[in-house]
């Protein structure tokens, strides 16, 4: 199953600290913990996202560049997180946080987007693979063309160019032809940055699938 997130400018005047060079960079918080319930999620100790559930995403938010103490606790909650650790935010970046791996072992992964150019005609495309138990996979077309190959639990490929249109993405385990996740219908568009995060577990429940993103990059000025 896809979904598309969109855009939210939200700037929380709590997070500014004096010292912090004052050059915007946007955040936005997506929760690929497989085995999660809803999470609370502070930055320096103000509410960035609330009550976010498995595959979802917050709105991205703008922060000056920075040190940041991220804090991870079940929803409602605001003693003992779960996660604590700290993110670096660059001046002038755009990213992604993701909570992944299950409960028991959190942790924080950003996913930064570089700045490119769109281009009018053409989609641009990559793969994050957080799935905690997942072999090492290659994903492909229905015609064998290998989008990418070799991923790893938090590996994040480069950006592929893609005309746009409708697409079979098949997911296999590295090397061979067994495919364990088909994803049809994947409908990209022209000017834009897509990710594909494969979440969930390939032995488990919730099971293998991808969540697609519209990145920042496509919208952000």
């Amino acid at each position: 199953m896809f979904y598309n997130y969109g855009y939210g400018d939200i700037f929380n005047q709590s997070l500014y600290r004096a010292e912090m060079p004052k050059l915007v960079s946007y955040i936005r918080l997506f929760n690929a913990s497989p085995d999660s319930s809803a999470f609370d999620i502070y930055a320096n100790d103000a509410l960035i996202g609330k009550n976010l559930s498995f595959k979802q995403f917050t709105n991205y938010l703008s922060l000056p560049s920075g040190d940041y103490v991220i804090k991870v606790f079940p929803s409602g909650k605001t003693t003992s997180p779960i996660l604590n650790r700290t993110l670096e935010i660059p001046p002038n970046s755009i990213l992604t946080a993701a909570v992944v791996n299950k409960v028991d072992n959190l942790s924080l992964l950003p996913v930064f987007e570089p700045h490119m150019s769109l281009n009018p005609t053409m989609t641009f495309m990559r793969f994050v693979q957080l799935s905690p138990d997942a072999p090492e996979v290659d994903v492909s077309l229905p015609n064998g063309q290998k989008l990418f190959k070799d991923l790893e639990y938090k590996d994040i490929t480069g950006y592929m160019i893609l005309p746009p249109g409708n697409y079979t993405l098949l997911v296999k385990v590295e090397d061979t032809e067994k495919v364990i996740l088909t994803v049809p219908k994947v409908i990209i568009k022209p000017n834009r940055f897509y990710t594909m995060y494969m979440v969930g577990l390939s032995l488990g429940t919730p099971g293998l699938q991808i969540v697609e993103a519209l990145d920042g990059l496509s919208y952000i000025k």
